[in-house]
């Protein structure tokens, strides 16, 4: 008997599978090592939280309408903050969010035309302030002989004896209304050098020709005086 193992009359060893079936937790019965140990679950719950609608009128449409009277640019913009909340809480628009929303608006362009307006007089006022101010000086010198501006001609001189004598009255005139155009107001200091170069044109004229027209003289003055505008000048400003 030989003591080698004939190989070829042994069984075959036994075949495993290459992969074993997955084992389902479903195929686990009931009360094994499986099921006693549940494993652990993630829940992700995605709820839709509906908020139920708010009713009524908000407290902010009401400080919104108050201020739409007491503030107009103040409550123009808490009722539109008003109008955005309110429709975000409430899905609509209360109406006194719009009526304070039309109220502000209104009162607004109303006190900002308001305003303009009070502005544009307070400059006009200011400005005739300020050329009173400018005319006082002027108006001083021009009231200092009584009588002047009652005159068509303003006290221009006549009935003299000789021409000598009148052009001497004619210089006092012109010398009159030179110091007055010095101190003049620029509103008023073309009228001003007006009536004294109208005086030095008589004068001119007297000196050549030696002869003295009183009516004529008084005519050419009166209408110096008219177009000048010192007259109403003095009424505006000579305060």
């Amino acid at each position: 008997m030989s003591d080698d193992i004939d190989t070829a009359s042994a069984p075959p060893p036994p075949a495993f599978p290459a992969a074993l079936p997955a084992l389902r937790v479903d195929d686990v019965p009931q009360g094994t090592a499986a099921s006693s140990s549940p494993q652990p679950q993630t829940v992700l719950a995605l709820e839709r939280r509906v908020q139920a609608p708010v009713r009524g009128t908000g407290p902010l449409d009401w400080i919104a309408f108050v201020l739409a009277f007491l503030v107009a640019p103040v409550g123009v913009v808490v009722a539109i903050v008003a109008l955005v909340l309110g429709y975000r809480a409430r899905g609509w628009v209360s109406g006194i969010a719009k009526a304070a929303v039309a109220i502000a608006v209104v009162l607004s362009v109303a006190l900002g035309g308001g305003y303009a307006l009070f502005a544009n007089v307070q400059q006009k006022q200011a400005a005739h302030d300020a050329v009173i101010a400018s005319s006082a000086r002027w108006c001083g010198e021009l009231r200092a002989t009584p009588g002047v501006l009652q005159s068509p001609t303003y006290d221009w001189p006549t009935g003299a004896e000789t021409v000598s004598a009148s052009m001497d009255g004619m210089q006092k005139y012109v010398d009159t209304w030179t110091a007055l155009d010095k101190v003049a107001p620029a509103g008023i200091e073309k009228g001003t050098a007006s009536i004294a170069t109208a005086a030095k044109g008589i004068i001119a004229n007297v000196s050549s020709s030696h002869v003295l027209d009183d009516a004529a003289n008084q005519s050419t003055m009166a209408q110096a005086v008219a177009a000048s505008g010192v007259s109403a000048w003095v009424s505006e400003y000579c305060k």
